[in-house]
């Protein structure tokens, strides 16, 4: 959550914002400005810096901890990570450009990571700006884009290899579940013709109680979750025929008409439930692979 302090200092320093981000350039380097809460964090991107050249910007931000006005430091990779503790009070915008211009001066004078140099490839003369993970980097054009194709590759390959992880337990669930519908309707099916609209459920449960043993969908999620359910009908239609001692010669004859309305309104909804699975299962389990990456 931006503050007062956030405001000023990116808009005297023609920051662009994104809530409570901002990016920009001081002294030839690039400079993320995060706020949270009680906190702000300055991210500085730092692709060509060596280790020794890790220790030296460390040991300097040791030193002058306090006149920076700073809470912690640290590197994760190539990227230098200032906090800046905020009690009520925060720290004044003032005080923020001071930290940033001592930091960039300091980078500068030692030259250290000067230059425009590429987060990918990490080579010189990269003139576009990407941000990846809310963090802005120099980056050429041809070396991002084709990394977020094989990136994209990599998200597609992993999506073939696990909807390919179709397991028998993942079956297992889809026929329970939708046995288990099934089941109610049969002990409920003296109650009248209407009974077996409960089928409609029947697909619902299968798709459910197949995630919940199998953790994924599979390739072949679909034609389980359709075939138990067409088992299912059949295996209880006998049963219900069963205890009505009804054959199928029978069952069209006019004292069975409730019996025969209960078993075609029982298939009526069975098909009925499985229609929104079928048309909104792609875009299920896209979201649901998105959500995982």
């Amino acid at each position: 959550m931006a503050n007062r302090s956030f405001d000023q200092f990116t808009k005297d320093n023609k920051y662009q914002v994104n809530q409570n981000l901002g990016y920009g350039i001081h002294n030839g380097y690039l400079v993320t400005l995060y706020q949270m809460r009680y906190n702000k964090m300055f991210i500085f991107p730092l692709p060509s810096i060596t280790e020794n050249e890790k220790d030296k910007v460390l040991n300097y931000l040791k030193e002058h901890k306090k006149d920076l006005f700073i809470t912690s430091s640290k590197f994760d990779n190539s990227v230098l990570v200032i906090n800046i503790r905020e009690n009520i009070q925060p720290v004044l915008s003032e005080k923020l450009e001071h930290l940033v211009y001592m930091v960039t001066i300091y980078l500068k004078d030692n030259n250290i990571a000067v230059g425009k140099y590429c987060v990918v490839c990490g080579k010189e003369n990269a003139e576009t700006l990407v941000k990846i993970a809310n963090i802005e980097y120099y980056a050429h054009k041809s070396c991002y884009d084709k990394s977020l194709e094989e990136a994209d590759k990599i998200f597609k390959e992993n999506r073939e290899i696990e909807t390919a992880k179709t397991t028998n337990i993942g079956f297992v669930g889809a026929f329970l579940g939708a046995f288990i519908v099934g089941i109610v309707w049969y002990l409920i099916s003296d109650m009248g013709w209407l009974t077996g609209l409960i089928m409609f459920s029947a697909a619902n449960f299968s798709l459910s109680l197949y995630y919940y043993l199998n953790r994924n969908y599979g390739k072949y999620t679909k034609s389980w979750v359709s075939l138990s359910v067409l088992i299912t009908y059949l295996v209880i239609t006998f049963l219900i025929m069963d205890k009505n001692d009804i054959t199928y010669i029978t069952l069209f004859s006019k004292e069975n008409q409730n019996v025969m309305t209960n078993i075609l309104l029982g298939f009526g909804a069975s098909i009925i439930g499985l229609i929104p699975i079928l048309i909104r299962y792609n875009k299920m389990v896209e979201g649901y692979y998105k959500k995982k990456s």
